[in-house]
């Protein structure tokens, strides 16, 4: 009785919904997007703080360099964010180095 009566309030809802106007959705407003069809020109590229090479001595193969590039990020090699980013590169690397080549 329960599903009967489930199943006729919504065959009446659906039946009232189809009577009005379908409303246009337009996600170029919502969104503030190009219309269709338009030409977009290229963003301007970015190149983040970026781990480039590193330096193994042959005394103590333990001891890394890192050669970290700044990219266009307007740090410098003093500036505690560039600091704080390079250690998190590096830390990624260690974590590269400790799990199994199985796992990768």
């Amino acid at each position: 009785m329960l599903k009967r009566c489930l199943a006729c309030v919504l065959s009446v809802v659906f039946f009232i919904t189809s009577l009005g106007s379908v409303p246009f959705a337009r996600a170029d407003e919502a969104l503030n997007l190009p219309v269709a069809g338009a030409m977009m020109s290229l963003s301007a590229s970015y190149e983040p703080v970026l781990v480039k090479g590193l330096t193994i001595h042959k005394d103590d193969p333990f001891m890394f360099d890192f050669v970290v590039d700044v990219g266009n990020t307007q740090l410098t090699a003093q500036d505690q964010n560039f600091k704080a980013e390079a250690d998190r590169l590096i830390k990624y690397f260690f974590a590269c180095l400790t799990i199994p080549e199985k796992d990768l």
